[in-house]
């Protein structure tokens, strides 16, 4: 195995048909394998978060199932995976799409908090309610 740096705003990607939860962005210090391909675009050419985000959506999925190979083990060779068209509008309008993403992540990990924190309190009050602690009149 070889272990590799990720330079700032590197998309890691995994070429096998394993795809579930596999894309990472950033800068890590981690162990890659074969199945593993890493992206550099230029900043001046793609935004690497929306990059990321775009890489882990079903249709890119089914598009590189498409385009793999093999019968123990299906994977997409690196050299169709680069070949591989890829739409993206403007560097300016992804780099908005990528803050509007952010921010829709920030306020839906926000939303499941306040979601865990009334389990917790409906939890509790069905506890005092079942143990006769608290009666309803």
């Amino acid at each position: 195995m070889l272990r590799t740096r990720l330079a700032a705003g590197s998309a890691r990607r995994n070429r096998g048909n394993q795809w579930g939860g596999d894309g990472a962005y950033g800068e890590e210090k981690m162990l890659t394998s074969v199945d593993v391909t890493i992206f550099r675009p230029k900043e001046a050419l793609a935004d690497r978060k929306l990059l990321t985000e775009f890489m882990s959506q079903s249709g890119w999925f089914a598009r590189v199932d498409e385009a793999s190979g093999g019968t123990t083990r299906k994977r997409i060779a690196r050299s169709n995976l680069g070949r591989m068209p890829l739409f993206m509008p403007p560097i300016k309008e992804q780099q908005a799409m990528s803050e509007l993403f952010t921010d829709m992540d920030a306020e839906i990990q926000s939303l499941e908090a306040r979601l865990e924190k009334a389990r917790q309190v409906k939890e509790g009050m069905m506890q005092n309610l079942l143990t006769g602690r608290i009666r309803l009149v």
